[in-house]
């Protein structure tokens, strides 16, 4: 006995696995945070940048920031991040608890599909954006301007 597999049958066994997650899908999430935007409080100490490409000739900051603490619970693995802060360089081996975010940015070209396939210059930078803080204090709860 033959089975016939039908398409109706094939797109339904298809569909059915489709929806499955897997380990091999993947995204952007943040490190330290729940969600990116979150505010939070960050202990960080301030530490040499990596010697790639990217944080060497990209990076504006002179380090990066080594998270130690979330809203003051204990990382078990401190994170190191990029940070951006509005007028400020920290100083190498500098501790600060700060407010933050975690944010995103894109970068280079993003073309839309034009039915040509070509290489071009495209990245997300995944960083932490820290408060200055010679700011005043923010008023809680915080929001988005």
């Amino acid at each position: 006995m033959k089975i016939l597999i039908t398409p109706l049958l094939a797109l339904s066994i298809l569909t059915a696995y489709a929806d499955e997650t897997t380990p091999e899908k993947k995204g952007i999430i943040p490190a330290v945070s729940q969600q990116f935007g979150q505010v939070i409080e960050v202990k960080v100490v301030f530490v040499e940048k990596p010697n790639t490409y990217y944080a060497q000739n990209m990076v504006k900051a002179s380090c990066y920031a080594k998270i130690l603490e979330v809203n003051g619970k204990k990382l078990e693995q401190p994170v190191v991040l990029e940070y951006r802060c509005a007028d400020v360089d920290f100083k190498l081996g500098s501790q600060h608890t700060l407010t933050a975010y975690e944010d995103l940015q894109s970068s280079g070209v993003n073309r839309e599909w034009d039915g040509k396939i070509r290489q071009f210059n495209y990245g997300i930078s995944h960083f932490i954006r820290l408060r200055n803080p010679a700011l005043p204090k923010a008023k809680k709860p915080y929001t988005i301007e």
